[in-house]
């Protein structure tokens, strides 16, 4: 039988912890883990992963059926994260394209960049700007989620193209960001926090190819190049050799 305190976070379906568990149902950690053990064999409660639980509210549900937005765990799986990339760039309308992963930035060290959670697949990225400018906070349901801005979007797929798609599908999704979203108020004070020089490389280059060469970007991109060479994308071969921007591109990319 469930007790009342169980029964309080069904109501709430979100997730919760073991910690929370052994509080609100006085038992030791122990004590509750074995508890939460029973519901789950009992298809009250779903496992997450060591330490996070969902609950099972709906009896005439399969456990894994009961969580149906990979969104609304992220908050407890990934405590410094936010969703970004492809995830976001569908989002924002900048793509079209669906998508069966939920793209993750984290600042913690990745240790395992693919976390699999019930029947949702996550991909984890490295937080390049390490600050909280450009992130917003949308509602799922009963939870709060921490998700990128359009233009964190944008500049978090220019520093890692992976996160994106590849650079074709980032460059796409540019076209429309430069068109309909952007903003130089928002987005100017993200890029003058970024030290990565392939992150101008790209952008000048881009902005050069698509917008012109008299556009304002250019010159704050000029001026924040370093020596060396960088790929365009560090997933495709890129033998071509951009001299002006020190970008190695891939062949037959379309702007």
């Amino acid at each position: 039988m469930l007790q009342q305190e169980m029964r309080e976070f069904m109501v709430k379906g979100q997730p919760f912890s073991l910690e929370e568990a052994s509080l609100a149902l006085k038992l030791s950690p122990k004590k509750a883990s074995d508890y939460l053990f029973r519901m789950i064999k009992q298809g009250h409660v779903l496992r997450l992963r060591r330490g996070i639980y969902f609950p099972v509210s709906n009896k005439g549900l399969l456990p894994e059926e009961a969580l149906a937005d990979p969104w609304i765990v992220t908050p407890f799986l990934f405590k410094d994260g936010y969703i970004g990339g492809l995830s976001m760039l569908h989002f924002w309308g900048l793509t079209d394209q669906l998508f069966n992963t939920t793209v993750i930035f984290k600042r913690e060290k990745i240790v395992q960049k693919t976390c699999v959670v019930s029947r949702f697949t996550y991909i984890l990225f490295k937080d390049r700007l390490k600050m909280d400018l450009g992130i917003e906070t949308l509602w799922r349901e009963t939870v709060k989620v921490r998700v990128s801005s359009v233009h964190r979007t944008m500049v978090d797929v220019l520093i890692t193209p992976e996160a994106g798609g590849g650079i074709q599908h980032v460059i796409d999704c540019f076209k429309i960001y430069m068109k309909e979203h952007y903003d130089e108020n928002h987005f100017m004070p993200l890029i003058l926090s970024i030290e990565n020089s392939v992150f101008f490389k790209r952008l000048g280059f881009l902005i050069e190819k698509i917008l012109g060469e008299n556009h304002p970007l250019i010159s704050l991109c000029k001026n924040r190049l370093k020596n060396g060479c960088s790929k365009i994308d560090t997933a495709l071969p890129c033998p071509t050799l951009v001299t002006k921007w020190n970008l190695y591109i891939e062949k037959g990319l379309a702007f």
